[in-house]
């Protein structure tokens, strides 16, 4: 893939507001307090689902109000600042780089992510989902800042050597909170000597609470339910974290999870070993 010219300059978080306007979770409210009738749940809360089928796990983001991060690997603003020894091609011309740093015409780097790259989640430390291609890339940068650009989180972890969707729980020093929208950024370290060919994608997080009749009737579903409750309401990372523990028993329903999403061409790459995120 042809990279344009890096932009290493500190990152705007621009767009990000307060979370009455966020549009990935200014639907939420309405849905997460609706009772467990409206939202077209069995009664007791219980999901009857026929043995001759598996329940259907669909996501619907809310219609955003903004633009979306950076939702492919390449171009585009960074959260951080990459020192000028480290990014040595920064003020050189728009002429294509002659290396890359994954296989041409293949898959990039993907978030799993709603195709706004905008997720919600009811975890202080939600885990991360992402795709790695194929690369020469032996590490990567993960970076997480708030509302206002301070730095929450930030990390380096190692490539595995095979392609795959790998999983990322954030450690116990990082505490999301309630009613507030973070940023991640993470980069392929392609040329450790040269950050400006990093490859990298970013996406938005945003808590919400966890409506307390949505609860209750989580406590009483068994795990595919779950993942289907969650989708209904719109809870994005809770409903992928749930159906990838789910993938070797219901494949089917991870598949279509991520078809639903935009996400049909990564739905049967196998979930590869990795990332443990140190404190």
């Amino acid at each position: 893939m042809r990279l344009p010219k890096s932009m290493h300059l500190l990152g705007m978080f621009a767009g990000v507001v307060s979370t009455s306007a966020v549009g990935v979770g200014s639907q939420l409210p309405s849905q997460l307090g609706q009772p467990s009738a409206e939202l077209n749940l069995p009664p007791q809360g219980r999901l009857r689902s026929n043995p001759q089928w598996e329940v259907s796990v669909e996501f619907r983001p809310p219609v955003p109000d903004r633009d979306p991060p950076v939702s492919t690997a390449g171009g585009g603003v960074r959260l951080v600042e990459i020192p000028p020894e480290e990014n040595p091609r920064l003020f050189e011309s728009d002429e294509p780089l002659e290396s890359f740093c994954s296989e041409w015409g293949k898959t990039p780097l993907t978030a799993l992510m709603p195709a706004n790259n905008r997720g919600t989640t009811v975890n202080a430390r939600p885990t991360l989902f992402w795709y790695l291609p194929k690369s020469i890339a032996r590490s990567a940068e993960l970076v997480i800042v708030d509302e206002n650009r301070n730095k929450v989180y930030q990390t380096t972890i190692a490539v595995p050597s095979n392609p795959g969707i790998v999983q990322l729980r954030l450690p116990t020093t990082v505490s999301l909170e309630v009613g507030k929208t973070y940023l991640w950024e993470l980069a392929l370290i392609c040329e450790p000597e040269n950050r400006g060919v990093d490859e990298f994608v970013q996406g938005e997080i945003q808590r919400v609470p966890l409506d307390a009749a949505l609860e209750e009737t989580l406590a009483r579903s068994d795990a595919l339910e779950r993942a289907q409750l969650y989708a209904r309401a719109s809870i994005w990372h809770e409903t992928v974290n749930t159906l990838a523990q789910l993938r070797n028993s219901h494949p089917g329903e991870w598949e279509q999870l991520l078809r639903s999403v935009g996400l049909a061409a990564i739905s049967s790459q196998p979930l590869v070993p990795c990332c443990t995120a140190p404190d």
